[in-house]
C-alpha cells in the first residue's frame, strides 16, 4: 500500500502562483476568477473575528476527534482546549468552551461501539509513516493528469464495520444542520476529489462518511451521512478538474506577475446569494474592490493578507 505526502503550500519560483492546485481554490476560482485573484493570488480576507473563531473551533474539534473514537473524554478536551485557548474572550454565544464541550460529549457518543466505521492509524494509509499511531489528517499530494498537482487533507480513512471496504472521513462543524444536510454531498467536488486523491495513493476507497457536527448554543449533535460514489460521479470529477485547470493556466499565462485583476474575468452571478440560483449565502467580501476598479488598492488597507497555510480543519488549503 503506498502513501503520498504534501510537498508544501509553497509558490512557483519566481511568480505568485501556487504550485499546486486545491478544492477550496479551484472551487473559488470557478465561482469567480477575480474572487480567486483577490483571495488566492494577492492572499487578502477581510478581518473576521466571528470566522477567525470558527476556523479555532472547527480545527479544535478536529483535534480532539480522534480522542473521541479512543472514548478518552480527558485527552479530547485537552487536545481542544490546546487549540482553543483564549477563544472564550470574545464573547461568541454560539462558541464557547461549554458548548464544544457539549459537542465533544455527543461525538463520544457517536463514536462508541455503534459507529459504522474504524479510523485506521496514519501508518496504515501513509507510506513513511511506520510507527505513526495518530487517526486522523491523512495529507495528500497526488498527480491528476494536471498542470499542477492537487494537495490537501483527509480528515481520516474508515474501514466499514460491516463491509470492511474503506471510506475517507470528512467532520463538517456548522451551526445550523437540517434535515436535507446530506443532499450537499451527493456531488460534492471536495468529497468526490479526496476519493480520487487517495486512490492515487493506491487505498481502495469507495465512499465517504460525512458527520455534521452542529455547533450552537442550545444543543449539539452529530448527523453520520454516509455516501458512495460511482464511476460516473468520479469521472465527472476528472473532467471538472482537467477543465477548470486550463481555464486557470491560461489566466496565470497572461497574468505571469498576478499584478492585474482586469486580467481575471468577474463572474457577476457569484457576486450575492440572489443571483446564485436564490439561494441563502453571503455577499462576496470582495465586491468593493472590483465595484472600485482602477482605484481597488485605495481599499486594500480594508483587508489583511493571510497565511498561505493548509487548515486542518476544513482539510484544505486557507
Amino acid at each position: 500500500m503506498s502513501g503520498a505526502m504534501c510537498a508544501g503550500t509553497t509558490l512557483c519560483a519566481g511568480c505568485p502562483h501556487p504550485d499546486h492546485r486545491s478544492v477550496t481554490s479551484m472551487c473559488g476560482f470557478v465561482r469567480c476568477p477575480r474572487f480567486y485573484y483577490w483571495s488566492r493570488v494577492l492572499g487578502l480576507e477581510k478581518p473576521s473575528t466571528v470566522r477567525e473563531l470558527a476556523m479555532r473551533g472547527g480545527a479544535g474539534v478536529h483535534a480532539a476527534a480522534p480522542w473521541t473514537h479512543m472514548q478518552n473524554r480527558v485527552q479530547a478536551l485537552e487536545a481542544f482546549n490546546a487549540v482553543w485557548l483564549d477563544g472564550d474572550d470574545y464573547g461568541d454565544k454560539k462558541r464557547t468552551r461549554a458548548v464544544f464541550t457539549a459537542v465533544i460529549d455527543e461525538m463520544l457518543r457517536v463514536h462508541d461501539e455503534d459507529c459504522p466505521y474504524v479510523p485506521l492509524p496514519r501508518h496504515e494509509v501513509c507510506s513513511g509513516n511506520p510507527t505513526n499511531d495518530a487517526l486522523n489528517e491523512i495529507e495528500f499530494d497526488v498527480d491528476l493528469g494536471l498542470s499542477r498537482p492537487v494537495t490537501g487533507f483527509v480528515d481520516c480513512i474508515g474501514r466499514d464495520k460491516a463491509r470492511g471496504t474503506l471510506s475517507v472521513v470528512e467532520y463538517k462543524t456548522a451551526t445550523q444542520i437540517w434535515s436535507s444536510f446530506a443532499d450537499l454531498f451527493s456531488l460534492s467536488p471536495q468529497i468526490l476529489t479526496y476519493v480520487l486523491a487517495t486512490k492515487a495513493m493506491g487505498l481502495d476507497v469507495d465512499g465517504a462518511y460525512i458527520e455534521g457536527i452542529l455547533v450552537a448554543a442550545t444543543r449539539a449533535s452529530v448527523m453520520m451521512v454516509p455516501m458512495e460514489t460511482s464511476d460516473g460521479a468520479l469521472d465527472a470529477t476528472l473532467r471538472w478538474w482537467r477543465k477548470h485547470d486550463l481555464d486557470l493556466l491560461a489566466c496565470e499565462s497572461i497574468d505571469p506577475d498576478g499584478a492585474d485583476p482586469e486580467r481575471w474575468r468577474m463572474e457577476l452571478s457569484g457576486c450575492n446569494p440572489y443571483a446564485s440560483f436564490g439561494i441563502q449565502g453571503w455577499q462576496c467580501e470582495f465586491e468593493p474592490l472590483c465595484q472600485a476598479g482602477d482605484g481597488w488598492e485605495s481599499l486594500r488597507e480594508l483587508y489583511r493578507v493571510k497565511d498561505r497555510t493548509i487548515n486542518a480543519a476544513e482539510g484544505d488549503e486557507v
